[in-house]
């Protein structure tokens, strides 16, 4: 979650209103990543989303070890430690302002965590590797990658502002 504050000094510049009336516009706006639609998963029979949740949090049995994408990404892709996201906003609130249109920032915070956590698919240095059947089935070591379902079908939507 982002969060953020603005500090009116006595005189506000135009600037400074614009601003403000752009945070204003963005108060209960959310982006969700994730899958959305329900749609089954060919290999399991589960929906992506519950394929995605186990192979995120593991298994109870200990069978399918957590691997937590998710978590990986928003822990290491935070505004305060990733110039290259923090960028992103400061062009997305550019463009809020002159356009008092929120979309284009909710768009760009979408795509980049989209990116982000689809990076790690496969990635065996970022994620726990496959077992030896594992491997011997698939015949690599990519993690959360088999056909490349839960990959092509991760997105990004914004659903309505919550009311305050």
């Amino acid at each position: 979650m982002l969060k953020s504050t603005v500090v009116q000094s006595n005189k506000p510049s135009k600037g400074m209103k614009q601003l403000t009336t752009v945070m204003k516009s963005l108060q209960g706006a959310s982006v969700d990543i994730g899958y959305f639609d329900g749609e089954i998963h060919k290999g399991s029979e589960m929906s992506l989303a519950t394929l995605m949740t186990l192979m995120e949090f593991g298994s109870n049995d200990g069978k399918i070890p957590a691997r937590f994408p998710f978590e990986t990404a928003s822990s290491t892709d935070n505004p305060k430690n990733n110039n290259v996201l923090r960028k992103k906003i400061k062009s997305g609130l550019t463009s809020t302002t002159k356009t008092s249109n929120p979309n284009k920032l909710l768009d760009l915070i979408g795509e980049h965590y989209v990116d982000a956590i689809g990076s790690l698919f496969g990635d065996t240095t970022r994620l726990l590797s496959n077992a030896p059947l594992t491997i011997a089935l698939k015949g690599k070591d990519s993690p959360l990658i088999e056909r490349g379902e839960l990959l092509s079908k991760l997105s990004y939507r914004k659903p309505k502002k919550e009311k305050r």
